[in-house]
């Protein structure tokens, strides 16, 4: 008897076991949903790596152009330079309607490395940082490079993943209507 209520209390432990792991993968995997193109972009404030802080939140009424990156990513390097052109293009032309911010995933608290990254690649547009990763997830982005351009109520307009050329008339051309659009 004594070998038979032991297998009963095993099987029993290992179906509850199953059932608590089952409710645990299948929850966790309803709550990833990634953020997609007419989804409201998530709010966050973050340093600026040259000081002080940005609020996304307080952006409504522009167009933001956010662009998940790091130091270390080649594809990012790739797109910069392109980033920077259109960075200087849409900035001269909508001062007050457009903002670009390059957010850094490099997880060193220390920002010299990003520093020293924008001199070396003569680049200017602004860079937040994100060293512990939190907008990273908030986003549920898959890697770097990855752009998400915000309208000006705050809705994701435009999703990209990997890098784009964005000296391609194709690639800026949406932003612009849309920063021209009132």
């Amino acid at each position: 008897m004594t070998d038979r209520n032991s297998i009963v209390k095993i099987a029993v432990i290992s179906l509850i076991a199953t059932a608590v792991i089952a409710y645990i993968v299948l929850n966790s995997k309803s709550d990833y949903r990634p953020i997609v193109v007419g989804d409201k972009a998530p709010t966050f404030v973050l340093p600026l790596l040259s000081g002080g802080k940005i609020d996304l939140a307080k952006e409504r009424g522009k167009v933001v152009f956010l662009n998940f990156w790091a130091t270390w990513c080649t594809a990012c390097k790739e797109e910069m330079a392109s980033m920077q052109w259109m960075y200087n293009k849409l900035m001269k032309k909508y001062p007050d309607k457009f903002r670009m911010y390059a957010i850094s995933i490099d997880s060193s608290d220390v920002p010299d490395i990003v520093i020293k990254y924008m001199k070396d690649n003569g680049l200017s547009f602004p860079v937040l940082l994100d060293t512990k990763g939190r907008v990273k997830e908030m986003y549920k982005t898959t890697g770097v490079p990855e752009t998400y351009v915000v309208d000006k109520r705050g809705v994701v307009a435009i999703k990209v993943i990997g890098p784009r050329d964005w000296y391609n008339p194709v690639n800026y051309q949406p932003i612009e209507s849309l920063i021209a659009k009132d």
